[in-house]
């Protein structure tokens, strides 16, 4: 009743289950869009999972604004688990860290700031009928939160699962129902 991820050694003849570990809370887990893999250092690969459990579907557009663009009865979370290997000793598989983000984009690392790009809202709001939406960035290192830039309110600024993408330029594009939001990070 747990989503799990499972690691295979690609190189070994019958794809060999290298671990199996479990992440989300029991029965409130779903994972349908792609996760993040990254070569943090020598010995250690990464994988990012987001959680979409209970995400609404989209609704009419004659109620562009109605309650399907509420992110509030989704548990949300992403996971990050690691692969270590060390010298002489079998691949090892841990949990390095889960939040409570709640988004339903395709989460994208920026290799160069160290940070996951994902698409929020507002759950206080959400709950009381205002959908107002963010570009969030979350820290590789610790799923910590470190910033958020508002985009917009209102239904047209719902991502709807769409996609992100990052510029080499350090500009992020989002689609959303009414178009494409861009926002450029600074750092760059």
């Amino acid at each position: 009743d747990r989503i799990n991820v499972l690691v295979f050694d690609r190189d070994a003849e019958e794809n060999r289950l290298v671990c199996k570990v479990p992440v989300f809370g029991s029965g409130t887990g779903a994972v349908d869009v792609s996760p993040i893999g990254h070569k943090v250092k020598k010995g250690v690969h990464s994988v990012v999972v987001a959680n979409i459990y209970n995400a609404p579907p989209f609704g009419s557009p004659a109620d562009i604004n109605g309650e399907f663009n509420s992110f509030s009865d989704m548990p949300g979370g992403m996971a990050r688990i690691d692969v270590i290997k060390k010298k002489g000793q079998p691949r090892k598989c841990e949990v390095k860290w889960e939040n409570d983000v709640v988004s339903t984009t395709v989460n994208k690392l920026s290799t160069r700031t160290g940070l996951i790009y994902t698409y929020t809202q507002d759950a206080v709001q959400a709950e009381q009928g205002n959908y107002i939406w963010y570009l969030t960035a979350v820290d590789m290192k610790t799923g910590k939160e470190v910033f958020k830039v508002r985009t917009g309110a209102g239904g047209f600024k719902n991502n709807n699962y769409f996609g992100l993408a990052l510029g080499p330029d350090g500009t992020a594009y989002q689609g959303t129902v009414g178009g494409i939001v861009t926002v450029k990070d600074s750092k760059y």
